[in-house]
């Protein structure tokens, strides 16, 4: 047997009689795990080894089978932004189109999850549900609407679901009444409340939004434009 062939053996054995397992060995000698497997055939590994290598074991095809649902969403989402690319191209001449854009990367939630929206003006509110049903194919039914409102206005329950109801058409699914202690708000003729229009199962469209705000930006305040 050739000296080199010798050492490898020799730390072959010393590795194997670690707890290493057949493949690490080979990898880490450069070898061929036929030769490992032949050279460390009569080590006997404990019960704590072998319990440690399956450990391993399962431990990498864990990983493996994370990184290859990362791939496959990671491939998902770019397919999804190449096709928010091209209704970017079609629409992005017509006003109502960048405005209600526009709207939403001042006034919509980004990071929840889903498509949500504050605002205190119901004219702002029907301009952003107009463009999501024209632009984002959002069913009337998929709205819901919150509002957060001071105790102390002088505007009660009921007036406040009133004036919304009127106001979009839709429902208050939910109302906050919030009481303030020590603070002096002025009443405002026009304030019922801050309304969050939120729509349903829109984690999807709002990553086409967001690729939408990126496209706007880099054409309208890069350094480039």
């Amino acid at each position: 047997m050739e000296m080199a062939k010798v050492e490898e053996h020799q730390q072959a054995l010393m590795l194997r009689q670690q707890g290493w397992s057949i493949k690490a060995i080979a990898e880490h000698l450069g070898v061929s795990r036929g030769s490992v497997s032949l050279w460390v055939r009569d080590i006997m590994l404990t019960q704590e080894q072998r319990k440690n290598l399956e450990n391993k074991a399962s431990q990498i095809r864990c990983e493996k089978a994370r990184q290859t649902r990362l791939a496959r969403e990671e491939t998902r989402r770019e397919k999804e932004r190449e096709k928010a690319r091209e209704l970017y191209r079609q629409f992005k001449n017509e006003p109502l189109f960048m405005a209600g854009l526009t709207g939403y990367w001042a006034e919509g939630s980004k990071t929840a999850g889903y498509l949500r929206v504050a605002n205190t003006d119901p004219c702002f509110l029907k301009l952003m549900m107009r463009w999501l049903i024209k632009y984002g194919a959002v069913k009337e039914d998929d709205f819901t609407l919150s509002i957060y409102m001071h105790s102390d206005l002088g505007v009660t329950e009921e007036e406040c679901r009133q004036f919304w109801k009127e106001q979009l058409g839709l429902p208050v699914t939910y109302l906050y009444w919030k009481e303030n202690k020590g603070h002096n708000y002025r009443r405002r003729r026009s304030y019922f409340g801050t309304a969050y229009l939120k729509v349903k199962r829109s984690k999807r469209l709002l990553e086409y939004i967001k690729e939408w705000i990126r496209l706007m930006s880099e054409e309208n305040f890069s350094e480039r434009a």
